[in-house]
């Protein structure tokens, strides 16, 4: 008898029972999703380099897509981009990297746990490299 895997709430959970051994269940996290475990933060981004709804729209796609981002509003006028995202699997570090990555230039406003008073952060206590 072989070991199988299932998925049971967002998670990969697999048992190995071979004949003569115990049964043993391992979660194995999947780092793409978000998890109920993590800090849930609201980050605010300064965002330089937008020109039009084209970009606002090409940020809020393709930041959608990173695991454990729950929500972006990106605004034009402003340049700002307030995102809810989930610790670990969506860090501010991991946002902010992926909107440079499209070509922007990012800084971090603040960044505070959902639900609490803003603190001011400069990457959420994230070295500068």
């Amino acid at each position: 008898m072989g070991g199988h895997s299932r998925s049971l709430n967002g998670s990969d959970y697999s048992s190995n029972n071979t004949a003569g051994s115990r049964k043993s269940l391992q979660l194995v996290e999947d780092p793409g999703r978000s998890h109920a475990a993590g800090t849930e933060l609201e980050t605010v981004l300064s965002v330089a380099g937008m020109t039009c709804a084209s970009c606002v729209n090409g940020i809020e796609q393709h930041i959608s897509g990173v695991g454990g981002v729950g929500s972006i509003k990106v605004d034009l006028m402003t340049a700002q981009a307030i995102v809810r995202h989930r610790e670990p699997a969506a860090s501010v570090k991991v946002v902010r990297t992926a909107i440079e990555a499209m070509g922007y230039e990012v800084e971090v406003l603040t960044s505070k746990p959902v639900g609490s008073e803003a603190a001011p952060a400069g990457d959420g206590g994230i070295a500068e490299s």
